[in-house]
């Protein structure tokens, strides 16, 4: 056996191979007198393939999640693509997603070129990458893209009692529609109460959808809005 370099002129007759995105690997066969063959193998590391600065790839912080979003030019004729994430912050240098990252989705047909998805995660930094392939060809990878997607917490929330029931009260006003919805221990809603856009507090009046009034216990509040629900505060209604 005879290890060489694909440059060995002299060896490049019937050659057969196998790539990857992470690299090449080749093999030749020459014919050496008097009646021999002489076969020659050769691996060579090829960086894999980038799309960096000919697609667009961006990875975007929305409730509820990370949006994604990607354009390939025509003239590269993508017919499928490959969304890639994994947890944690990665530089510029990692060009290919680490052992063990998740699938979020593969796309075939008329959005493989062009298209966006929206990857439900829980609040924490990831880091994303497209794959791109035009039939079985690889046509590169771009990425990765990190985010951070922030835990929502509750703007100064508490709860006070008056003559009349409770009063709901946070610091900050609230941004379009909201409702504060209340549950009794067992997570059943008792009460759901709208609040108009600004608002910076809501009332209960201690009763149920019905009208009827709530039996002494402990129920939990929780302010929600076009940002999610928030935690719930504690309420002790005595009777």
């Amino acid at each position: 056996m005879i290890v060489g370099r694909p440059v060995d002129s002299g060896f490049k007759e019937w050659p057969g191979g196998a790539s990857g995105p992470n690299g090449a690997w080749v093999a030749y066969m020459q014919d050496v007198p008097p009646n021999w063959n002489s076969n020659v193998f050769t691996t060579h590391n090829l960086p894999a393939p980038s799309l960096e600065g000919i697609a667009e790839f961006t990875a975007t912080a929305r409730k509820p999640g990370v949006r994604l979003e990607w354009s390939i030019p025509k003239n590269l004729t993508s017919t499928r693509v490959r969304l890639h994430r994994a947890e944690g912050t990665y530089g510029q240098d990692a060009m290919l997603p680490p052992q063990g990252s998740t699938l979020v989705e593969e796309i075939t047909g008329a959005r493989a070129s062009k298209g966006s998805v929206t990857d439900r995660v829980q609040p924490g930094a990831y880091s994303y990458w497209l794959e791109a392939y035009a039939s079985s060809d690889l046509l590169g990878w771009a990425g990765p893209r990190t985010v951070s997607l922030a835990q929502a917490t509750a703007p100064g929330m508490r709860i006070d009692r008056d003559a009349s029931g409770f009063v709901l009260s946070w610091s900050e006003p609230v941004a379009g529609s909201a409702s504060f919805a209340v549950f009794d221990v067992s997570g059943r809603l008792v009460r759901r109460v709208s609040i108009e856009s600004g608002a910076l507090d809501a009332r209960w009046d201690g009763r149920n959808q019905n009208g009827s009034p709530v039996a002494g216990g402990i129920y939990f509040a929780r302010l929600e809005g076009s940002s999610g629900p928030m935690p719930a505060v504690r309420v002790l209604v005595l009777r």
